[in-house]
């Protein structure tokens, strides 16, 4: 509230002026550095890529368009009000358009220093004592220099290091593989027989844009997902919907501790998806079921646009198509002409020209697009130099990133990792789908216990901008 934002401003000019490294010039990068910049701190943001935006500049593709709404996605201080009436959804060009104006209008530019990589950054004592950071420009003429901060904010996001899982025989495949981060226009699926691994929402959108140009689509799915529309009926967004009063209200501890309103919702939830598309499995999902079906447990998938092509195989062979078919739920079927893509299991194995599934079947296939998620670490932070620098150790809990110098073990808590890489461990996990799998996490960076965000033993680095809302939008969590 104001008095809140009262006292923290006279709580910074009270303290001498710190110098503040901001690492990333994403939605998260901004928002840290306009707060910070408010509260009389000095500071510099680096960001690796020629403009602002971090995920939504480097690794969006045609016709990428957000999933959370123009009214959960901006930040307090400037709203999207600008964009067309029925538009609920900015368009990632229109999004970049509205992380410009924000630098504008808060003056941020000044503070940016655009392609200029964070190479190392190096504890120089116990918190408070400083940090050393290196970085390097991006020109040709550029080298790397080190400077020297009070203070680290962490922003580089949640999809920077793409995960790219070691599949058995991929070398024999002569086909290409390549990571979902990597795509950019359906022109690349042309002609091609594609199998498309994960079930994120980027890889529902490769599928939506591969039916369209390829000659044959196959999903590869591990274990499921949960599919909800962006928007519900008349257009109105699926997370306004959310944001009511009931869903906010007080709620007796008892009823909490057992999750009881989440149980009666979800019971509600799946009967209105039955009743409005035939199946309770997700709307309009007939394949990738996730189980349990519950409300709180899944990340939800809001790229539904390739679920009619991803039926059809499926609802052909149902009775129940007569009654949710092109005749009586036109919404529900394919909104351009396209091809059936086809779901199978995971994947076990590749052989010349052909992709091989857990369930021992086949497809022929030249292309296979990773969409796999992203590897959460932090390759310009030494776990073993902030361990070092911790008094007691206690800095291991920050676990700041894996590989061969991190301590596998501190104060009785074993330092936790993310999925393995290989296919046959459970390295394409479920980091597409947002779950995490039980069976093979190792080697990745960790966030700090406290709210994800920093350690009570080194509060001088944050890590802003990692933590995800099931139906919402980061860049508001981050603020």
């Amino acid at each position: 509230g104001d008095e809140d934002g009262h006292s923290l401003r006279k709580a910074s000019r009270a303290m001498p002026t710190r110098r503040v490294c901001v690492v990333g010039a994403g939605p998260s990068g901004l928002v840290t550095a306009k707060l910070l910049a408010e509260r009389d701190y000095e500071l510099v943001v680096y960001e690796s890529g020629n403009q602002v935006g971090g995920t939504f500049a480097n690794k969006t593709y045609e016709d990428g368009r957000l999933v959370s709404s123009k009214y959960l996605t901006p930040f307090s201080d400037l709203r999207m009000d600008d964009l067309p009436p029925g538009n609920n959804h900015p368009t990632v060009d229109a999004y970049l358009a509205y992380l410009r104006s924000y630098c504008t209008e808060f003056k941020l530019w000044p503070l940016l220093r655009l392609d200029h990589t964070v190479d190392k950054i190096v504890a120089l004592g116990g918190d408070g004592d400083g940090y050393d950071v290196t970085v390097r420009s991006n020109s040709a003429a550029g080298g790397a220099r080190t400077e020297r901060f009070d203070a680290v904010a962490v922003c580089s996001g949640l999809h920077n290091v793409p995960r790219e899982p070691s599949i058995p025989g991929a070398e024999t495949f002569g086909g290409e593989i390549f990571h979902s981060s990597t795509y950019r226009k359906k022109a690349q699926l042309a002609g091609k027989r594609v199998v498309v691994v994960g079930t994120g929402e980027t890889a529902m959108d490769i599928v939506f844009h591969a039916v369209q140009v390829a000659k044959e689509v196959t999903l590869s799915i591990r274990r499921g997902f949960l599919s909800v529309p962006a928007e519900g009926w008349g257009g109105v967004p699926l997370d306004t919907i959310i944001t009511n009063a009931f869903e906010h209200s007080h709620e007796h501890p008892f009823v909490q501790r057992h999750r009881l309103k989440w149980k009666v919702t979800t019971v509600v939830i799946r009967l209105m998806f039955l009743l409005s598309t035939g199946t309770s499995q997700g709307y309009n999902q007939w394949v990738g079921n996730a189980a349990p079906i519950k409300r709180g447990y899944h990340i939800l998938n809001k790229s539904v646009a390739a679920m009619p092509y991803l039926n059809r195989p499926v609802k052909r062979k149902s009775w129940i198509r007569h009654l949710f078919g092109a005749r009586f739920t036109p919404w529900l079927e394919a909104s351009v002409p396209g091809i059936d893509a086809g779901a199978k299991p995971p994947v076990e194995r590749l052989s010349p020209g052909r992709v091989h599934f857990t369930d021992g079947t086949a497809v022929e296939a030249d292309t296979l697009v990773l969409a796999t998620g992203y590897r959460q670490e932090f390759p310009f932070l030494s776990h073993a130099q902030l361990a070092k620098a911790a008094e007691g150790g206690k800095i291991a809990r920050e676990r700041c990133v894996g590989g061969p110098d991190a301590a596998p073990a501190t104060e009785g808590k074993q330092l936790l990792r993310g999925p393995s890489p290989d296919i046959n461990s459970g390295g394409l996990g479920d980091c597409a789908s947002g779950a995490k799998s039980a069976c093979a996490w190792t080697e990745e960076a960790q966030l700090p216990a406290e709210h994800f965000i920093t350690d009570p033993a080194r509060r001088s680095l944050a890590y802003i901008g990692f933590v995800r809302p099931n139906v919402g939008a980061i860049p508001p969590m981050s603020e």
